[in-house]
């Protein structure tokens, strides 16, 4: 079961000595185009735990109607926005309402998202359907249900990143701790050399990617979180990515976000290595 995350800011930045991480999200459609999201054309048959069954409910009489009358433009199948909770597939919304979580689902659609579309105009409904929502996650089927961890982390892999932009990619299946659970799922991040205004070199990361399992039994993959480490110490203040999420069809890749780290470094060898810890990935099997 995936649980519902809340939405923080989209700048973040932190100052520790001798490191500087700085990050931004720009909220443009994209800086680069935005690979969306693989339909997930069997999700219809996807098994649902006890909790999600009774979420489910809640998405299809409450969320649903909303999302399909507000939110087509951007968020149908087919859409620029790559979380395709407007689905005619009801499951494949499902899935894709459930990893942005609600609580971002009503940020959104309450603030100035898409001015004259979002707004407060739909206070009463969107808060009622998001006090459903909660209520299930608060009840006896969900909180009975055993959580099982869907953490994961990859392989430490020498970087020797240059000026020129390096896409790094792990086979999740062999370069993870959970090693042959992600049937040939794909993870890809870019790295490259930049120099600070400070004359200090730093890392820039960007477009963080997962590709969907190439095997077809598979439903898809669904990530949510992560933070990156270099030369094996995670950096929990370099949060750009810990609440990019996504989820992908087999043989598709998706954009987990558009958002740039840059970490400073004090020296920069080329031995340095990258490793990745996700907060959740998991595959979603018939």
């Amino acid at each position: 079961m995936i649980t519902k995350i809340s939405s923080r800011g989209m700048f973040a930045w932190a100052l520790t000595a001798p490191f500087l991480i700085f990050a931004f999200n720009n909220c443009a459609p994209t800086m680069t185009p935005y690979e969306q999201v693989g339909l997930l054309s069997s999700a219809s048959v996807a098994k649902l735990t006890a909790c999600e069954e009774e979420l489910f409910t809640v998405f299809t009489a409450k969320v649903s109607p909303f999302v399909k009358t507000n939110c087509s433009t951007c968020h149908a199948d087919g859409g620029i926005s790559g979380a395709f909770f407007s689905s005619a597939d009801a499951k494949t919304g499902f899935f894709a309402f459930q990893n942005a979580g609600v609580d971002k689902w009503q940020q959104y659609a309450l603030g100035n998202h898409q001015p004259g579309i979002t707004g407060s105009q739909h206070t009463e409904v969107v808060n009622d359907a998001v006090t459903s929502w909660t209520q299930v996650e608060a009840g006896a089927t969900c909180s009975n249900e055993t959580p099982v961890s869907l953490a994961a982390v990859t392989t430490d892999k020498v970087m020797a990143a240059t000026a020129t932009n390096k896409v790094i990619v792990w086979e999740l299946d062999t370069e993870s701790d959970r090693m042959g659970e992600f049937k040939g799922a794909r993870f890809s991040i870019g790295v490259r050399i930049v120099t600070m205004p400070n004359s200090m070199p730093a890392y820039y990361f960007s477009l963080p990617q997962i590709r969907g399992p190439t095997d077809t039994t598979a439903l898809g993959i669904a990530v949510r979180g992560l933070t990156i480490r270099i030369n094996g110490v995670r950096y929990d203040l370099g949060t750009t990515y810990v609440e990019s999420s996504g989820y992908a069809a087999p043989n598709v890749v998706t954009n987990l976000s558009t958002a740039t780290m840059i970490k400073q470094m004090p020296v920069i060898s080329a031995a340095d290595t990258i490793g990745i810890e996700f907060q959740s990935i998991e595959v979603r099997a018939p």
